[in-house]
């Protein structure tokens, strides 16, 4: 018996080392550092006694621990090299104390960063800051830089005067989300002469998967000299991206494009507000082409020149379920034919889109509602006020079963709808749900979208598919979330 209780005493101690050892271990690497303004970087970075850079915290912190800023502005003058430097750290949180008070990190004018994440420190998060980068001109003055480092995360994060809110090179898994950016880049005399945007990938990216996608959500970009999002490319050097979704963001008010895709190719645009851009609300480049693209359930109203503008080589893209309307408005310059969507690529998808009132009659510049080619299905083209009128007539593909009016000037396709109203909530204040007595209930031809701008299923209540974006339904139903790949 003796011997028994011996060996049962020696063997709970061992348990009992062995889990104080493991539950230090674990609090070792979760440890949290704090920086105040009001610090001392003598000081030990505890709760009651912080330093004051983030670069002195930056000499201490291991795998998995959390650098926590107190409200305040801080000087990144004040840090080793004038930006902050995160590398040979990987899982490394850098937040704010108080969500609710966020602090401020401003940048000397002689610095090109605010954060700079190499890629030695993959899985880095930076939250609940607000970072001022001091110069909105051309260069290289990126608020947050990621520099070849995989899996980073950028969250409700503000993000301004500089030349871009967040840029990545040659990485895989970025997350930037619920940020908002603004005054960023320089403003051009023209739309095409602007610079600098909200975010921006540069250099290609890493991405083999879905699972390692790029991920642009829940964020606005206004007041930009350039775009909200773009990818950089050119011709004679190719940068190619893949795996890329773009959702649930406000681009606007920028000073050329909500969205500029150069080789960007494997993406879900979806869900997106893209207006009063002064060019175009998503443009593509047909000698650095973009493909297999989903451009689905967003909104692109408001833009001066192209809601929509899809180039020659950019193929498999699927545009459906949008709302393009007050586009191709701006009159200052007479070299573009602008229009709702023009789309250069045979074979792309154009279907249960609604095209409402882009262009105008200014006798100089022709607009409208389409031009290009396609497969064209099931969508509105309801008073465009172009001198092409709502499809034009050297519109290619195969082109049936949509609603068209007025018909007076370009073409209609196969089997047009052809009324005075086509039924809508109200459309001159974009609501373009569907009235009880709308023409385009149960009058589409099923090409295999199963769902609708607001989520609900097709068919929803009658026995067919509606023609336009919306089906109808006698109550709203709010957006349901989530994200859909590879929708037909």
């Amino acid at each position: 018996m003796r011997k028994f209780f011996k060996t049962t005493n020696l063997l709970f101690l061992f348990v009992t080392l062995c889990c104080f050892l493991l539950l230090s271990g674990l609090s070792a690497q979760a440890a949290d550092y704090y920086v105040s303004p009001t610090g001392d970087d003598s000081a030990n970075g505890g709760v009651d006694d912080p330093w004051k850079t983030v670069s002195n915290a930056l000499t201490v912190v291991a795998q998995g621990d959390t650098i926590k800023l107190y409200p305040g502005t801080y000087d990144m003058s004040k840090e080793s090299g004038g930006y902050i430097k995160v590398r040979y750290v990987s899982n490394l949180t850098i937040t704010a104390v108080d969500p609710q008070d966020r602090p401020i990190l401003i940048s000397p004018s002689t610095t090109e960063y605010v954060i700079r994440v190499y890629s030695t420190s993959p899985y880095t998060t930076i939250s609940h800051l607000v970072l001022d980068n001091s110069v909105r001109t051309s260069g290289w003055h990126v608020n947050i830089w990621v520099d070849e480092a995989d899996f980073v995360t950028v969250d409700n994060c503000e993000l301004k005067n500089g030349y871009t809110g967040v840029g990545g090179q040659l990485v895989k898994g970025l997350t930037v989300r619920n940020c908002v950016a603004y005054n960023m880049g320089s403003s051009g005399k023209t739309p095409e002469t602007g610079n600098g945007g909200g975010f921006f990938l540069i250099g290609g990216n890493t991405s083999t998967n879905w699972d390692e996608k790029i991920l642009i959500e829940n964020n606005e970009v206004y007041n930009c000299g350039g775009d909200g999002f773009f990818t950089n490319s050119n011709f004679s050097s190719r940068e190619i991206y893949n795996y890329i979704e773009v959702r649930n963001n406000n681009f606007h008010h920028n000073e050329e494009d909500g969205i500029d895709l150069k080789d960007a190719n494997n993406m879900l645009i979806h869900d997106n507000e893209l207006h009063d851009n002064w060019a175009d609300g998503i443009v593509t480049h047909g000698e650095i082409p973009s493909t297999s693209v989903e451009f689905y359930n967003n909104k692109v109203y408001n833009n001066g020149w192209w809601g929509v503008q899809i180039s020659a080589n950019c193929e498999g893209w699927k545009i459906f379920n949008n709302l393009i309307y007050n586009n191709a408005s701006d009159l200052t310059y007479d070299y573009y034919y602008t229009s709702g969507i023009s789309n250069e690529t045979d074979g792309n998808i154009i279907a249960h889109n609604v095209f409402y009132n882009n262009g105008t009659t200014d006798g100089i510049k022709k607009h409208g509602g389409i031009t290009g080619t396609g497969t064209i299905v099931n969508n509105v083209f309801y008073n465009n006020p172009g001198e092409f009128g709502n499809i034009q007539e050297s519109v290619t593909g195969d082109i049936y079963n949509n609603f068209v009016y007025p018909d007076s000037l370009g073409q209609t396709g196969t089997d047009a709808i052809i009324s005075s109203d086509p039924g809508f909530k109200d459309a001159a204040n974009g609501k373009f749900t569907l009235e009880e007595t709308s023409v385009l209930r149960d009058a589409a031809v099923d090409i295999g979208i199963t769902f609708d701008h607001d989520n609900l299923t097709r068919p929803y209540l009658d026995s067919s598919i509606d023609i336009g974006p919306f089906e109808y339904t006698p109550i709203p139903k709010a957006t349901l979330q989530g994200i859909k790949l590879q929708k037909f």
